[in-house]
C-alpha cells in the first residue's frame, strides 16, 4: 500500500510539472495595432490577432529582438535585435520576411516610434551630438 501511494504522488508531481512546462507565462513588451498583437517571447517577436489567438513567430534568429513597435498603417514592426553584438533598429512586415536593417552606429539604438506617414522610425541612442 505505502508502494502504491509513493508512485500516486509521483504521478501527480509529474503531471503538475508537465501542465506547468507547457503554459507560457513569460511573454512581454506588447504592442497592438488595429489588426494585430506583437509581442516578446523566449527573445523572438511574435504576432498574434488582435484578441490574442493565432500566434506566429515573426522573427528567429538566435539573437536577442525586443521593443516591437507598430506602422501606423499597422503593416510594418520596428524592433531591436542584437545581431552583431550590438543594438540596432530592424523593421519587419507583419507579412514576414527578413528583416531590413535601419541602424549601424556602434552605439545601441532603440525605436520608440514612428512618423505619422509610417515613413520613418524614431529612434533613442547614446550617439554624440552637435549641441
Amino acid at each position: 500500500m505505502k508502494h502504491k501511494l509513493s508512485i500516486l504522488i509521483l504521478l501527480l508531481l509529474t503531471g503538475i510539472c508537465s501542465a506547468q512546462a507547457q503554459s507560457t507565462l513569460m511573454l512581454s513588451q506588447p504592442a497592438l495595432s488595429a489588426d494585430n498583437l506583437a509581442f516578446v517571447y523566449a527573445g523572438d517577436i511574435w504576432l498574434a490577432d488582435r484578441d490574442g489567438t493565432n500566434p506566429r513567430r515573426l522573427t528567429s534568429h538566435p539573437a536577442e529582438e525586443n521593443t516591437p513597435i507598430f506602422s501606423p498603417d499597422g503593416s510594418m514592426l520596428a524592433f531591436v535585435a542584437e545581431y552583431e553584438n550590438n543594438l540596432d533598429v530592424y523593421v519587419i512586415s507583419v507579412e514576414g520576411g527578413q528583416p531590413v536593417r535601419l541602424t549601424w552606429h556602434p552605439d545601441d539604438d532603440i525605436p520608440i516610434g514612428w512618423s505619422a506617414d509610417g515613413r520613418e522610425v524614431a529612434l533613442v541612442s547614446p550617439r554624440e551630438t552637435d549641441h
